[in-house]
């Protein structure tokens, strides 16, 4: 049974719409992500304008994620090494997509949708094994995507 406190709780209402919530604006996803660090979550945040590439979106989370040197630099391969990364972080994890409208335009749908789909397949996994892992994602227009983890994701308002 869900306690009072527990729906009080920022992750509450961001879990409840699923893996990945969706923002408009920049104030509200500082408010969420501040309010998740007050309660213990580890920020891991990205801002897609700064990715004209796709590798420099695979240097940037091998980095921030802390991936192994044979980290291949693909979709496949960032399956395969997130969820081991995080699982060696010993706390909940907030993920920062900030700007993901450059992300979809630079690198395609395609791209964009599988990214927020192994996002939200690894999240699943490892609030299995106990870790929750919330992905935010701010972007200037609206994201429209068929279900990622059996859900579309919401937007916060």
């Amino acid at each position: 049974m869900v306690t009072e406190n527990q729906y009080n709780k920022p992750d509450w209402n961001l879990l409840k719409n699923g893996f990945i919530n969706t923002y408009k604006t920049t104030e509200k996803l500082t408010a969420d992500v501040n309010s998740l660090k007050n309660n213990g979550y580890r920020n891991i945040i990205f801002d897609a304008k700064e990715w004209n590439k796709e590798i420099e979106f695979h240097e940037a989370v091998a980095k921030q994620f802390h991936f192994p040197d044979y980290y291949g630099k693909n979709l496949n391969a960032f399956n395969d090494c997130m969820v081991e990364s995080l699982m060696s972080v010993n706390q909940n994890i907030v993920i920062v997509l900030d700007n993901f409208h450059f992300l979809e335009e630079r690198f395609g749908h395609n791209f964009a949708w599988s990214l927020l789909d192994i996002v939200s397949d690894n999240s699943r996994m490892l609030l299995v094994l106990g870790k929750k892992v919330i992905t935010l994602i701010r972007s200037e227009r609206k994201l429209e995507y068929s279900p990622i983890g059996g859900k579309i994701p919401e937007e916060v308002e």
